[in-house]
């Protein structure tokens, strides 16, 4: 029972963890007060509500977006292939760009 009461006394460990607890929870909610957290937090939401707009804005824009895009690299990928039989075709015969179309055809 001694060592109880030295525990729970005013000036015991327990009283005087509890004591600070009680001193660090007032601080922090004299802070939270004064430095309006609260209205932080809500600015926090609305900008994460607005980054979520422009998230869904960029997704629609890109679906809109994917069939053009598609289009555009086939297109791509045709003329690098036009270009290369082009180029395979002056390297096996330079003079073919000094013929006129009519001599092709003979």
């Amino acid at each position: 029972t001694n060592n109880l009461k030295s525990v729970t006394d005013t000036n015991g460990p327990l009283y005087l963890t509890l004591q600070s607890m009680q001193n660090t929870s007032d601080s922090i909610y004299q802070t939270y007060k004064k430095e309006k957290v609260d209205k932080k937090i809500e600015q926090v939401f609305q900008l994460i509500a607005s980054l979520q707009k422009t998230v869904d804005s960029i997704n629609l824009t890109l679906e809109s977006s994917r069939e053009d895009i598609n289009s555009s690299f086939k297109e791509l990928s045709d003329g690098m292939q036009n270009f290369n039989d082009f180029t395979r075709k002056i390297m096996e015969n330079p003079s073919t760009l000094l013929r006129n179309s009519g001599e092709s055809s003979k």
